[in-house]
């Protein structure tokens, strides 16, 4: 690997991971594909147009989902690439001999103020619904600190976060050494409590805002409103609409290997999952997995098993990857409720 990387992608993920890398020295420049980002200041770099020959010399960090034309172009440019998700791995382990992953989800609760016919966690179709207790998710926690030396961005989701009783304490009680970035996934039909948001201000809480009011008019107020008061209240938040792929029914039988966007790490009770989307799965009871292929438990975990934790962290598919219909790239209603 090299000692200094241009970073392509200046958007909202792009610009979070950008905070912490910055801090590694690591970044030589920065690249972006839209021109009317080019010339802006960030981070004590201004924006450059691509360019093929300078990223040749140093190499790229692609800071953006759904990059398949772009790794397309670098590979043709003959130029070395990471993802934010094969970099963070990567570098870690190569340079600093740590384990690093760049995007965990952590889910809190099962509840939730819509039921989504393709819930990418299958929620609606589990048997009970329920937060998880605040203890728990500490241990959860100290299990991964115990296991993984840095993570770039944690994602809080649900179910719906903001219904969990506890998440102000949960937002003090993450470990901002390793644990570097908090976003809380919402649907925006709950407005936080007064102690909540005044946690998120004082934590550096990023909130993005699921909008699904183009399919449910019913919840733009709502939606409008929770923007509006999480701004009002100093919260960094984004809103916004998204293509819904169908999640899948893991039923495929194809022999190609899903060359889908894994892009997450999913940790729950005492198991890291290679896959966010499988883990909601087999919680559901739709497809059954298999440890240290689909999940390792962190609780088994000890200083002559880190070599484990490095290869199933730098793998690629997971025992369902060839049954899984996310590989088919169906696109389905967003937030159509059963």
């Amino acid at each position: 690997m090299a000692e200094q990387y241009y970073f392509i992608g200046a958007g909202g993920v792009g610009k979070r991971a950008l905070k912490h890398l910055m801090q590694l020295g690591i970044i030589k420049g920065i690249f972006d594909n839209n021109p009317q980002k080019h010339g802006e200041s960030l981070f004590g770099f201004t924006v450059e147009p691509y360019n093929k020959i300078i990223a040749k010399e140093y190499g790229i960090i692609i800071g953006f989902f759904d990059s398949k034309n772009l790794e397309n172009e670098l590979k043709k440019d003959g130029i070395k690439y990471w993802t934010l998700n094969n970099f963070v791995t990567d570098w870690f382990h190569k340079i600093q001999n740590k384990s690093g992953i760049a995007f965990l989800d952590m889910p809190i609760t099962s509840r939730c103020t819509l039921s989504c016919k393709h819930c990418m966690q299958y929620i609606p179709y589990r048997t009970s619904k329920s937060d998880v207790p605040i203890g728990d998710i500490k241990k959860r926690l100290d299990g991964l600190y115990n296991t993984i030396d840095y993570i770039l961005e944690t994602s809080i989701i649900g179910g719906e976060p903001f219904l969990h009783p506890d998440l102000s304490e949960l937002l003090y009680s993450i470990d901002r050494e390793k644990i570097k970035s908090i976003v809380i996934t919402t649907n925006g039909m709950i407005i936080p409590k007064d102690n909540v948001m005044k946690a998120c201000v004082e934590t550096d809480v990023f909130i993005s805002i699921s909008d699904y009011s183009n399919t449910l008019p019913h919840i733009s107020d709502k939606t409008d409103a929770f923007e509006r008061i999480v701004k009002n209240a100093g919260i960094r938040c984004e809103r916004k609409n998204q293509v819904w792929v169908a999640p899948g029914k893991f039923s495929c039988n194809s022999d190609k290997v899903s060359d889908c966007l894994r892009t997450h790490f999913q940790l729950t009770a005492d198991k890291l999952w290679y896959c966010s989307l499988q883990c909601g799965a087999d919680l559901s009871g739709i497809c059954s997995s298999e440890e240290n292929q689909d999940y390792i438990k962190l609780n088994m975990i000890d200083s002559n098993r880190k070599v484990d934790v490095q290869k199933f962290i730098s793998k690629h598919t997971t025992s369902v990857c060839n049954k899984c219909e996310n590989a088919i790239g169906q696109i389905v209603p967003v937030a159509e409720q059963i």
